[in-house]
């Protein structure tokens, strides 16, 4: 965590500096065909996904789908959403600048003077003070990992009108960075009319009700949200936001789980944006007349099998060779190959290839091998019986999502070859964390989308098991490896930090909380007539700056 204002300040610059360097590089947006006529929908850009939005509740919200209406309807005080390439350094946000002081632990932010809601109230420094309240008071799992041992109540205080200032209770390098990725800030009356704060309670009406007049912050507002399966949010651009207006007025997002109709109606100019789209029906898309894939380069978006930690994934050391087994029995380059199309490298851990401290101690370990595999079962005590089964498992895949539900079948027809029995089962996406939990399911598969560019974000987030049960509902734990995270924070030479998570993957790499499948590559797939657009790692879709012609 900070240490002095100016290894503070330096870390972060060498963060993104190296980040920025490894993204600007891969950037190369492709041709696209010339200027065509008939656009549809000229005022609205039509984007289409597949995980039903429920939540829009920027603290308490936990999809992927859901942290994309929020990047554009709530500003935070630093972003690192940018009109650029390879734009991961924090830059201002609300806040116009800022500071950190020598003791690398209290941060000073100056407020825009012409910030404002989206009814044109105020956006001042206690309406910040409020919302970083709010997110401490609410403490939702889905968020606080984040923030845990970093800032707590009492943190932050107003000194005027439009300053304000965050006290952490740790230094922490990458403060500033981590203060980009929290989704926002919302009106403090508005929330006070419509359910208020309230200590470890989820406001379900700011969650699923909106939109409230004059609740959001950022360049666009929501207009209409219809919540859950067949639903759709509309975005309106936001009349009284300090930044560059949106270049298109609309925005409609809507969810479709069936990936023949979400192609369908790309072909047919029905949607601009196929968001997060799987790679498993890129052929059916390929030489589409008026369609584009952009391929902008390795992303640091992975997607991953969880363990339960539990029961024969235990925590014991049966549970320990049993999921090594597992980690053999994955096809890996099969699912890479077929699956994700070959739009993906193979995943080499927690922290993706590209980011600072990344090491690969998984695939230097774990090849597919099932002889290996059914040794280590034999090994843990699951034996074949009369039936020929020596163990069954079930995994559940979120709704809609194509790639995953084909990733977890390949493996199924795997695992039958030696004696491992595995259920596949669907269920919508935010279920996925609260089944585990509950003990519903062995395991589950996921990704993740990062949030900040620092190497400490992904360890902590993907591996230590504050989060791995807050975020998936798993059970598995470390304490030596939790203790090992944290004491990167102690690390004041940045160099030297990056080294200290070689052994953090090799131990987890003997004691595996997951089966890493892909990291994917990043790809923008569109209509033709969509234009400005810009890859960034860490905001997956910044709209302010689409347009169509």
């Amino acid at each position: 965590m900070q240490k002095i204002a100016i290894i503070a300040m330096v870390l972060v610059v060498v963060i993104a500096s190296v980040a920025g360097a490894y993204y600007t590089g891969m950037f190369n947006p492709s041709t696209k065909p010339p200027t065509i006529s008939n656009v549809k929908n000229p005022d609205t850009i039509m984007i289409e996904t597949y995980n039903p939005i429920a939540n829009l509740d920027p603290i308490t919200l936990s999809l992927a789908s859901e942290s994309f209406v929020a990047w554009n309807v709530f500003d935070n005080l630093l972003t690192m959403a940018g009109n650029e390439p390879g734009g991961v350094d924090p830059k201002p946000g609300l806040a116009e600048s800022w500071s950190v002081a020598a003791d690398g632990m209290t941060y000073t932010f100056k407020v825009r003077s012409n910030a404002k809601f989206s009814n044109g109230d105020p956006l001042n420094a206690s309406s910040v003070v409020y919302n970083i309240n709010r997110l401490l008071i609410v403490n939702s799992p889905n968020h606080m990992y984040l923030f845990e041992g970093i800032i707590s109540k009492g943190c932050v205080r107003a000194i005027n009108a439009t300053t304000v200032e965050i006290k952490t209770d740790i230094k922490m390098p990458p403060f500033s960075t981590l203060l980009t990725l929290w989704h926002g800030m919302l009106n403090p009356a508005v929330v006070e009319a419509h359910g208020g704060v309230h200590n470890d309670t989820v406001n379900t009406e700011i969650a699923t009700n909106q939109p409230f007049q004059g609740l959001y912050s950022g360049p666009y507002k929501i207009i209409e949200f219809v919540p859950g399966t067949g639903g759709h949010v509309k975005l309106e651009a936001n009349q009284y936001y300090w930044g560059p207006q949106p270049k298109t007025k609309y925005v409609y997002i809507s969810w479709t789980a069936e990936v023949s109709t979400r192609v369908l109606k790309l072909k047919n100019g029905d949607t601009d944006w196929l968001w997060n789209f799987e790679r498993t029906s890129i052929s059916d898309l390929v030489g589409a007349a008026d369609v584009s894939i952009d391929k902008a380069g390795l992303s640091w978006t992975q997607a991953y099998i969880t363990f339960s930690g539990r029961d024969a994934l235990g925590m014991d050391e049966n549970g320990i060779k049993t999921r090594q087994a597992l980690c053999y029995a994955y096809p890996y380059d099969t699912v890479r190959t077929y699956v994700w199309a070959g739009y993906a490298k193979r995943a080499i851990g927690p922290i993706p290839a590209g980011v600072p401290g990344a090491y690969d101690a998984m695939t230097t370990k774990y090849t597919t091998n099932l002889t290996k595999a059914a040794e280590l079962l034999d090994q843990a005590g699951h034996t074949p019986g009369q039936d020929g089964i020596r163990l069954r498992l079930e995994l559940d895949y979120g709704t809609g999502q194509e790639a995953r539900k084909q990733a977890a079948i390949i493996w199924q027809s795997e695992l039958a070859k030696i004696g491992v029995e595995l259920s596949v089962r669907e269920f919508i996406g935010q279920q996925l964390s609260t089944r585990m939990r509950q003990n519903q399911t062995d395991m589950t598969i996921s990704g993740w989308f990062p949030d900040y560019p620092d190497p400490y974000h992904f360890a902590y987030s993907i591996v230590h098991s504050f989060s791995v049960w807050g975020i998936y509902g798993s059970w598995w734990k470390v304490p030596a490896i939790d203790a090992a995270i944290e004491a990167t924070l102690n690390e004041p030479n940045t160099t030297t930090r990056y080294t200290l998570y070689k052994p953090i993957l090799e131990a987890l790499a003997e004691n595996p909380n997951r089966v890493y499948l892909v990291q994917e590559d990043a790809l923008f797939i569109s209509r033709s007539w969509l234009k400005g657009y810009v890859y960034n790692p860490i905001h997956h879709g910044m709209l302010q700056y689409l347009y169509k012609e």
